[in-house]
């Protein structure tokens, strides 16, 4: 995107450099302008739709109802079954087993 306005720049000063026409000169520099100016605009829409947005009040609800997250689980160990507790993290999109099932 940037060596299109680029050239394109070049392009127009070169234009108006070998012109002895005032008006086609006025013409070339609205149009340069014009073209500063759509490139300022394109390089800002490319960074917004790249940068990062952060929710603050659904990370807030998550932090909040993180520990609501809670649920028995029925997993059997070597033929034995046990019941640990497990929790799912919002953020990271998993779920955390309870220390006494990470022991055995």
């Amino acid at each position: 995107m940037d060596d299109y306005f680029e050239h394109y720049e070049l392009e127009l000063a070169g234009r108006a450099a070998h012109t002895g026409n005032e008006n086609t000169k006025l013409k070339t520099a609205g149009r340069l302008a014009a073209a500063q100016a759509e490139h300022v605009r394109r390089r800002a829409d490319q960074v917004a739709r790249h940068e990062i947005r952060a929710h603050a009040h659904l990370d807030s609800l998550l932090l909040i109802s993180e520990s609501a997250w809670r649920t028995g689980l029925k997993v059997e160990i070597a033929h034995r079954p046990q019941s640990p507790s497990a929790r799912f993290i919002p953020r990271a999109r998993r779920w955390i087993v309870a220390e006494e099932a990470n022991g055995q």
